[in-house]
Order: C-alpha cells, then structure tokens, then sequence
C-alpha cells in the first residue's frame, strides 16, 4: 500500500508518522523546516514555577493524554510547552473547569498563530517571485514558474481563509472566529490577565477584534475570497455564480486582517506578542533564498545549451 500524503488542514494525530514514512520511501529525512518556540524568558514566574498554571494545552486524564505532535508545515509552534499561570484572582484559585476552557482557548490560539506565520510564508514566496524580472524568462521555464506559483497560491488562500473562518458547531476550529465564540464568557476572559497586567486593556483589544472581524465578515472581500476557497480550493463545486477573479492585493489584504485579529487575540488573553511577529525577517529571507537557487539554476542550464 503506498504511503498517504497528508496536505495542511488534515487532522494532527499521526500527521508527522505518515509524512515521516512518505519522505523515508524516498530516502529522504522529514523534519518541520521552521519551529516557532515559545520564548522562555516570556513565561511570567519562571520555567520553575510549581503553582497549578494555564497551560497551552487541555488538562486531560492519563488514559487521553497523547504525546506531543510534530507538524508537517513551514512554521510549527511547540504547543507541548507550558504557559506560566497564576490562577489565584482576588485570593480565589480559578475553577478547575474554567482553567481547563482557559486552556482550550489558548490551544487554539497557538494553532491559528501557526497558520498566519504559514501564511507569510507564503505570501514572502509570492511577493518575492513578482519583484523579479520575469519577462526575460523563456520556456520551459515559465510553465514551471505558472505551477509552482499555483500551488503557493493555492495554499496561501487556503490558510488565511481557514484562520478567518467562523465558529463550527463542533467547536474544532482554531479559527478567529471560533475564538471569539469562546471568549464570550465574561468569567473565562477574567482568567487571563496575569498580576499586574491591566484588565481593561484585554478588554479594549477583545472589543477591537470582534468589531473588525464583524466588519470583515460582512464585507465583499471576505465573501469574495471564501467563495474562491470554497469552490477551487478547499472544493471543486460547480456553482450558479461566477467565481470572482482572485487579485493577490485581496489575499494580501485578508492576511493582513488575520494578523491584526491575531495580536488582538492575543493581548486579549494577555499573551504578549504574537510567534509570527519575530519570524517574518526570517521568512523572507528564505523566500529571497528559494528563488535565488531556483533562478540560478535556470541561468547555469541556459549556459550549458
């Protein structure tokens, strides 16, 4: 039987073991090329810190608990590492069903900051491929650019449109949406400011992200682009209306969106500075890379014949 290929937005669970067997078929190591990990100087109290804590993952029985995955993406957050908590507020320890809803907010939270460093990814792939020259290039070379240049397409589109999606009724996304579904809970909210942050901050940037991602949603753009996700992407539908023509400044636009509601979301659950922030130089620096080996090589060929 030969091996599946998982593509980003499969589930998790045994993700990294079918991409580790589809890469050993061919002899090749598999690893994640970027990991975004959390600062350890960023964990209010210490990594010693012995107090009950929010962690970034759910509390789960022994009998659940699975170890910690691998993901086959560009940017891979290490979601096994533990956010310091102090969960007493006003002498009182946090409900224990609480903490643990707390805790599957800020589960998602790491995955969509993920997703947007994804994103960036490839949105540096394809700002940079269009900064280039390219009416000097000749075929075949520019069929291969045409397909490479859809498939980045193609996943950029997907990501972003899966971070902006709304709440699902299973309540398994990891999406802006979803997220502020669960932060509708005055008594969860209260859980994160730390001692010493200002609570009313948090709320400001809670109230800014579901204003503008309520604007967003209503807008042209977004139903735009979701329709193009929806019918090219992420399906292949056959529909009684046009599909709208893509326009890269759409995509960048809605990815910029993403960004702002994620560091919201971010100071909302007062969480600091969102992973993506940090990594963005370094994305685009290997952008500029991947085409400066991939052009070179097509210069070297054209000299040989």
């Amino acid at each position: 039987m030969s091996p599946r290929i998982c593509f980003a937005g499969s589930k998790a669970a045994g993700k990294n073991a079918i991409m580790h067997g589809f890469m050993s078929s061919f002899g090749l190591p598999y690893r994640p090329l970027i990991k975004l990990r959390p600062s350890r100087a960023s964990l209010p109290g210490g990594a010693n810190t012995t107090t009950p804590q929010l962690q970034n993952a759910s509390p789960m029985t022994p009998r659940r608990r699975r170890a910690p995955q691998q993901f086959d993406s560009l940017a891979t957050i290490q979601r096994c590492r533990v956010e310091k908590f102090y969960p007493r507020k006003n002498n009182c320890m946090i409900d224990p069903l609480l903490l643990e809803r707390a805790n599957d907010v800020l589960v998602r939270l790491y995955a969509l900051d993920e997703a947007v460093a994804n994103a960036r990814a490839f949105r540096a792939l394809l700002e940079n491929l269009h900064s280039r020259n390219l009416g000097v290039i000749k075929e075949p070379h520019v069929t291969t650019i045409y397909i490479a240049r859809a498939g980045v397409l193609r996943a950029m589109i997907g990501t972003v449109m899966a971070c902006l999606d709304p709440d699902d009724w299973r309540g398994n996304r990891a999406s802006v949406g979803q997220i502020l579904r669960m932060l509708e809970d005055p008594k969860l909210v209260s859980c994160f400011p730390e001692p010493g942050s200002s609570a009313p901050q948090c709320s400001v940037a809670l109230q800014r992200a579901r204003q503008e991602y309520q604007a967003l949603t209503q807008s042209d753009l977004f139903k735009h682009q979701k329709q193009i996700r929806n019918e090219t992407v992420a399906h292949l539908l056959i529909s009684k209306k046009d599909t709208p023509i893509l326009q890269y400044d759409d995509i960048y636009e809605l990815h910029d969106v993403a960004e702002r509601l994620t560091a919201d979301l971010y100071r909302a659950c007062d969480r600091g500075q969102p992973r993506f922030v940090e990594h963005e130089a370094s994305l685009v620096k290997h952008a500029q890379l991947f085409w400066d080996t991939y052009f070179s090589g097509v210069s070297a060929a054209s000299h040989q014949t």
